[in-house]
């Protein structure tokens, strides 16, 4: 989520992330250095999100739109492990982020006796 970039980013008309290739180096609003980016393969298959899709808005704008109305970002996630990414991502959204920990997958491959949330 670090990587898309702040929600102005993301809905304006501008935007910094508009090539394959832009994915795939740290972006500018990493404060620190890190040699963590998207594959060019992983991202290749992402790559849609940026373009305007059949309704004439890209998935990435709505993505934006979304987190600049949230009042709080809920992540599955933990403050332990590499705490600057979170940090980072509180100042580039501007909201509380409230880290879930790591939760538990009630999907059990083979195992009909478990059932998920919302099956029947």
């Amino acid at each position: 989520m670090d990587f898309i970039g702040p929600p102005l980013v993301l809905m304006g008309d501008n935007p910094l992330q508009t090539k394959m290739g832009d994915f795939t180096v740290p972006p500018l609003w990493i404060p620190f250095p890190t040699t963590v980016a998207y594959w060019h393969f992983k991202i290749m298959r992402i790559f849609n999100i940026v373009s305007d899709n059949d309704s004439g808005i890209s998935d990435i704008y709505r993505f934006g739109t979304a987190i600049q109305n949230y009042d709080i970002v809920v992540i599955r996630g933990c403050i332990k492990f590499k705490p600057e990414w979170f940090e980072v991502l509180e100042n580039i959204y501007q909201k509380s982020i409230l880290l879930v920990g790591q939760l538990i997958n009630t999907r059990f491959e083979g195992n009909e006796d478990i059932t998920t949330y919302g099956s029947e």
